[in-house]
């Protein structure tokens, strides 16, 4: 049985018998709403997951005194959802993303993994823009691309040379935000912010008798001024501490920071979602005579997104935030250096979560150490966080290799090409490829999904 979760309005889903389609949690809860059988043993799993996933919680709400009533709730439906799963024999639920980073899916996706139903998730490719259908078997850390060979290799090809191209000109991968003035103006940010809480009001006021959702994503007016202002003050903070490249000590790892709050950051950072932590375990692994600078995201700066959303960056920077890290005696570095050049020229280390510099630097024969769970960390090239305690980074330079660059191609040549599908789901805004074939590729990938390797 294949279970649809959540579905992108552009997917056609056939109506058969093995096919089961949940539009959203409060669906699934509506229509379960007369029945109490629940799996009791999943209950605990499901408490130590839900805690485990407490940075999903502080990205989509910002009161989160209702937390503790929140978790036993969810565990009780996570729990239905569990033996729903085993009830109905569901092989695998197809997320329409490339992970779970929304609090219903990161609940229906828990569930998955408790009842160890495989979980395929749709990832946007960075270098093309198709899609890679990525699988869970059964958590974050088994992830890996599913080797189908369906993908067109001509067309991803011509995509993959693209993205190359574009950074050897020192250009930016076209699927890339984009720092605007307007997009750093508090002023224009607070306006947004009246906008939006006008509509939520609005809103609330049509649906007043409905009952209030525990674990509804939103933020009150207040917090998002709190949030601005904390944003404001931590880069300014930041930007004061900055030192030159010309006065800087020669340092062996450089932190390129990510735009947070991310996915890309949690849950695709798995145990090293923090630059704290990274840094600290820098140290445990190489020793305190590390020199380790750290760069912020350039567009750490944005106030806003879109017109609909506010980048809330003050959720995890603050002033505190840069002090624990000075403590830590990591050296600032201005936003806006280019980290590849710095990479060229002076031979040190980078540092990322998940960031595509992976695929950038490897590609060009250099290496990267990674400290979370992209579908990549296995390039040629990578150094995983927690290998560092076997390389002696304080007394090596991170000089270009042919091998690496030769081999990390061959590798996306022959386990992404193949297995890159087109992107009719305008995932990342873009769209490009049939809806139908698109479809029919996923349900058989699904029904076949104990043949892939």
């Amino acid at each position: 049985m294949i279970l649809f979760f959540k579905p992108n309005s552009n997917f056609i889903i056939p109506i058969e018998d093995d096919i089961l389609v949940v539009r959203s949690l409060k669906d699934f809860i509506e229509r379960n709403a007369e029945s109490t059988s629940y799996d009791c043993s999943s209950t605990r799993d499901a408490y130590a997951s839900l805690v485990e996933n407490n940075p999903i919680f502080t990205r989509w709400q910002s009161d989160l005194t209702t937390f503790n009533i929140t978790i036993p709730i969810l565990a009780f439906e996570i729990s239905r959802i569990v033996k729903y799963l085993k009830d109905k024999n569901v092989k695998v639920v197809i997320f329409s993303s490339a992970i779970a980073h929304h609090i219903e899916s990161t609940v229906f996706a828990i569930a998955c993994k408790i009842a160890c139903v495989k979980q395929l998730f749709l990832y946007c490719n960075i270098a093309g823009g198709g899609i890679i259908p990525i699988l869970h078997e059964y958590d974050i850390f088994s992830r890996r691309v599913i080797n189908h060979g369906m993908g067109d290799f001509c067309e991803n090809q011509i995509r993959f040379d693209d993205f190359c191209n574009r950074f050897k000109e020192n250009l930016p991968p076209k699927i890339n935000t984009v720092v605007t003035n307007r997009r750093k103006s508090y002023l224009l940010g607070t306006i947004l912010l009246l906008k939006i809480l006008l509509i939520k009001f609005l809103v609330t006021c049509k649906n007043i008798t409905k009952p209030v959702c525990l674990w509804e994503e939103k933020w009150s007016g207040l917090a998002e001024i709190r949030c601005m202002l904390r944003q404001r003050t931590a880069l300014s903070f930041y930007q004061k501490h900055v030192q030159t490249l010309d006065l800087q000590p020669n340092f062996n790892v450089i932190i390129a920071a990510h735009f947070q709050p991310e996915a890309t950051s949690f849950p695709e950072g798995g145990n090293f979602f923090n630059h704290g932590f990274i840094v600290d375990e820098i140290y445990h692994k190489c020793g305190s005579n590390m020199r380790i600078a750290y760069k912020e995201h350039p567009t750490s700066v944005m106030v806003y997104e879109n017109i609909h959303r506010l980048t809330r960056v003050g959720n995890q920077r603050s002033k505190e935030y840069y002090q624990s890290l000075i403590h830590r005696g990591v050296t600032f570095v201005d936003s806006s250096e280019n980290l590849i050049d710095m990479v060229k020229k002076d031979g040190v280390f980078p540092v990322t979560i998940t960031g595509s510099l992976v695929l950038e630097l490897c590609l060009q024969g250099y290496r990267v150490v990674i400290a979370g769970e992209p579908w990549y960390k296995d390039i040629p090239g990578s150094i995983h966080l927690k290998d560092l305690d076997n390389i002696d980074l304080s007394s090596m330079k991170n000089l270009k290799s042919e091998i690496i660059s030769r081999e990390a191609k061959s590798w996306i040549k022959h386990k992404i090409l193949p297995n890159q599908l087109e992107n009719p789901l305008g995932i990342s805004d873009l769209r490009y490829g049939d809806k139908q074939k698109f479809s029919r590729q996923i349900i058989e990938i699904c029904r076949n999904i104990e043949f892939y390797d």
